[in-house]
Order: structure tokens, then sequence, then C-alpha cells
């Protein structure tokens, strides 16, 4: 037991790598990156800690609790993991025109916005003020 010790820092990093991998490729974030590329500078309302679930929302979804930041702004949204967590989940950032609907919905006991995306089944089901805030800016800005 003890001479695994010493490899116990590289099979780490091994198991977070591929994890993080497995979840992107699962819940969608790695078509939705590479389909909507974040530009390197997006303003608009920023809500940091948020929490979101990819995918297929009603059948095993990938959830990202408290470590998104989402910004918010006329032209659409952004997201993006916090760095621990960015392997394989580069930024995205979502137009309002590839947007098919927000609608708000009850999540157990919180509410939750559901984000659909043109030519994708990917869903994203934004809790929170940052869903508060998707729905309130797609309601002002999309056409």
């Amino acid at each position: 037991m003890d001479s695994f010790l010493p490899f116990f820092p590289v099979f780490f990093l091994a198991m977070w790598l591929g994890i993080s991998a497995l979840l992107s490729t699962m819940g969608g974030w790695k078509n939705l990156a590479q389909r909507f590329p974040a530009p390197s500078f997006v303003t608009g309302e920023r809500f940091s800690f948020a929490s979101a679930a990819f995918g297929n929302l009603s059948l095993f979804p990938v959830r990202y609790n408290r470590c998104l930041v989402f910004t918010v702004g006329e032209t659409g949204f952004f997201v993006s993991p916090f760095f621990f967590f960015r392997f394989w989940h580069s930024p995205i950032f979502i137009p309002w025109e590839s947007v098919v609907s927000v609608t708000p919905e009850k999540y157990w006991f919180f509410s939750r916005s559901v984000v659909k995306i043109s030519e994708t089944e990917t869903q994203i089901g934004v809790l929170g003020d940052a869903g508060k805030g998707i729905l309130e800016a797609y309601e002002k800005y999309s056409t």
C-alpha cells in the first residue's frame, strides 16, 4: 500500500481529467463549445458561483453546482466553469438568435430557467439568479 502513495497524485490527476472530459461529452458542453466559442471579452450582468444542468434535463443531466460563471448581455449569454473544472469545458457564448426558448419551471424546491438551443438536443437548466437573469434578458433582447 505504501508503494502506491508516490503515484497517487498522478492517479488523482488522471481521474480528474478523465471524468471532466467524460462529463463534458455526456452533457453536451463539448459540442456547444465547438459550435459557440466565446469571445475573449463579454459585457453584461455577471453571476458567479452559479449552478446549471446540461444535457437531457429529464434523464441524467450533467450538473455543475456553484462552479459556473454566467455573463448575460444584449447579444447573448456567456458561461464558463471555474479554473479547476475547465478541462474540456471551454467558455461558451450563446447568442440570442440561437436560443429557441427560455422557459421558467420549478425544479424540486427551486426555480430554474430552461434554455433550448437551435439545432441541438442539449438543454441548459440554469438555477437561481443566473436563470432569472437569462430569462429576463431573453425576453428583452430576443427578436
